[in-house]
């Protein structure tokens, strides 16, 4: 057998995944998901029936707010909050107008569902929420993650809750191998303004690209708000995906 016509065979394949490597990288996972649409149908379901019928369990469902709340089949204590209009994520503009439900803070609101879940009180600052960027997420309907935060990084964030500024920091915070900026903001600008509007026009770079960015956002000691942020970096292999720092099964707790 010819050298070349080994050499052949063996990088076909090898060509492929690079292939399929750097798309995923470049694209996201959508790409590669036939099912990216999964979420869509299970929320039309869960608008449609009862609570608890659908598959995962639909928690509740309120048309008049504009959400649905469902069971995530990944971990024990995970659930997802979903707007009941078509909104693709984080880079859909409308979420910067002002004039669609803070889906944020209604997902914040939602988040006595693990205390109920585990059918014991969860304290606040044991709780994260998260979305993920474009790049970091296989579905193609907005949704944000309702879970504990990871124990690591809960106790790393009450170390320096105090220290936390009031605007993005100048450095980035390594947290599960990335790169996150962090600030504090008070509870009327998060219930006002937002989370997706702080980061878009304060966070540099982010406006003119929020599909490569993930946000996530926990409880200060005094009752304030900390977001975090992330962006897709391709030399860091980081698709932006914020769920990272989550414990979908609130373990130790």
């Amino acid at each position: 057998m010819k050298r070349g016509y080994v050499w052949a065979v063996i990088s076909a394949p090898v060509s492929v995944v690079l292939v399929a490597f750097i798309a995923w990288m470049m694209f996201g996972s959508t790409i590669f998901n036939l099912e990216a649409n999964a979420l869509w149908r299970i929320e039309q379901a869960c608008l449609a029936s009862p609570a608890g019928t659908t598959d995962p369990p639909c928690i509740l469902a309120d048309p008049f707010e504009g959400y649905v709340l469902i069971k995530d089949r990944k971990g024990s204590s995970h659930y997802l909050l979903l707007p009941t209009r078509r909104i693709s994520g984080v880079e859909n503009e409308e979420l910067l107008s002002g004039t669609l439900p803070n889906y944020f803070e209604l997902a914040w609101s939602a988040r006595k569902v693990l205390s109920i879940g585990r059918q014991a009180p969860l304290p606040d600052q044991d709780v994260l929420l998260a979305i993920n960027s474009k790049f970091g997420r296989s579905q193609g309907q907005l949704h944000i993650h309702i879970a504990c935060v990871k124990p690591e990084v809960g106790q790393l964030l009450a170390r320096f809750d105090g220290n936390i500024p009031e605007f993005w920091s100048q450095f980035p915070v390594d947290l599960e191998g990335h790169d996150y900026f962090v600030r504090r903001i008070s509870l009327t600008q998060f219930e006002e303004v937002g989370a997706f509007r702080v980061v878009a026009l304060g966070m540099p770079r982010a406006a003119m690209a929020m599909d490569r960015v993930s946000i996530a956002m926990a409880a200060a000691k005094n009752g304030e708000v900390i977001l975090l942020a992330t962006e897709r970096d391709l030399f860091d292999f980081n698709l932006a995906s914020a769920e990272e720092l989550q414990d979908h099964d609130c373990s130790g707790r």
